[in-house]
């Protein structure tokens, strides 16, 4: 029979301690960015920097708090939709408001697009399927994030409403840090469990169910 590897307090404390500062960090960065954000009026290529670097900071400390191992093709998947889904920005900054006329948020910024990627996750081989999941994470992260930071809401009931929802900045924020101190908990309790550390085998294997 196997035995189970319980890490010595040093391992886990170093693992505890990297986690809480990279969580740690990564929500004061974002409070950072909120925070001038809403005192100073900046040119909109240095906005959007500021923008994609925020959602790509709430997709990291949402993945750090889940408490299994993760295919790490999974976790850039979501990493990289969590920015990528603003390219459908470019048709406004084009001159065209074909996806933002009755909005402030693009049509498809709404959950049609993460139930098409969890539609096609299902169709896919294992290795697509990890991706497809991933994708629809991130997607998910970056909608949380833009009905928090988006006074008019974001519409994701479309093609059936473009009503915006929004959500309460200070409910965004307590659920980024409650995530942020399970990262830091769970760590010592659960070792070998966050992506960088586990191998992509036994992390397929938890990801769909086996």
């Amino acid at each position: 029979m196997g035995t189970t590897r319980i890490p010595d307090f040093p391992e886990a404390t170093r693992r505890t301690g990297t986690v809480a500062l990279a969580s740690g960090v990564a929500v004061a960065a974002i409070l950072g960015i909120d925070a001038l954000s809403g005192w100073t009026r900046r040119p909109l290529p240095v906005a959007a920097v500021a923008d994609e670097t925020a959602h790509l900071l709430t997709a990291f400390v949402v993945l750090l708090a889940v408490p299994f191992p993760l295919p790490r093709r999974f976790v850039l998947a979501a990493l990289a939709a969590s920015v990528a889904i603003d390219l459908d920005h470019l048709p406004l900054v084009l001159g065209s408001d074909a996806l933002t006329r009755d909005t402030a948020r693009p049509l498809t910024h709404g959950l049609l697009l993460v139930a098409g990627l969890l539609v096609a996750a299902a169709r896919l081989t294992p290795r697509g399927r990890a991706v497809a999941l991933g994708a629809a994470a991130g997607v998910l992260a970056h909608l949380v994030r833009d009905a928090a930071s988006t006074p008019a809401g974001v519409p994701l009931a479309w093609p059936v409403s473009t009503h915006g929802f929004s959500l309460p900045y200070s409910t965004y924020l307590a659920a980024l840090t409650c995530c942020a101190v399970f990262a830091s908990v769970r760590v010592a309790l659960l070792p070998g469990s966050l992506w960088w550390t586990t191998t992509e085998q036994a992390a397929a294997r938890t990801l769909s169910g086996k």
